[in-house]
């Protein structure tokens, strides 16, 4: 399994199924930032630039990429409907980036956190994928460095 951070293994097996041509299937999932709503102000999200960059600019119009963010989702929400959210398309690549909405539990939601990641990656390893989660995470100091 990959999570961050990122690692050479991680894109060197990217790199590789990049490079063959037969199409892969994506599954981004997370919370609002990934379904690209409300914060985006009518722009377009990290997910529809993904879309663009695979499908056009790497020329690979037979990817699939599956957006399946939900706003206002934490962690335990996106674990409890893991294989409708993610198994189920049996994707080539994962994006998971989630912590914002579980950041408002502070200090006190660190560990309901940990625990849905670690089972998140747990349910990755059991996935037959070039890569199975790129975990993408927040920072910050507490609840008011976590933007």
């Amino acid at each position: 399994m990959t999570s961050t951070p990122w690692t050479p293994a991680a894109a060197s097996r990217l790199a590789g199924a990049l490079a063959r041509s037969a199409p892969l299937t994506w599954v981004l999932a997370g919370d609002s930032i990934t379904q690209g709503v409300y914060h985006t102000h009518g722009a377009r999200s990290w997910a529809e630039h993904l879309h663009e960059r695979v499908r056009s600019e790497l020329g690979r119009a037979r990817d699939i990429l599956i957006n399946t963010g939900i706003a206002g989702w934490t962690a335990p929400q996106v674990l409890g409907d893991v294989d409708h959210l993610v198994t189920r398309f049996a994707p080539d690549v994962v994006s998971l980036a989630l912590g914002m909405n579980d950041s408002l539990n502070g200090d006190a939601g660190l560990a309901t956190f940990a625990d849905a990641l670690g089972e998140l990656a747990r349910v990755g390893l059991e996935l037959d994928a070039v890569e199975r989660f790129l975990m993408q995470e927040i920072e910050g100091d507490g609840p008011e460095g976590r933007g």
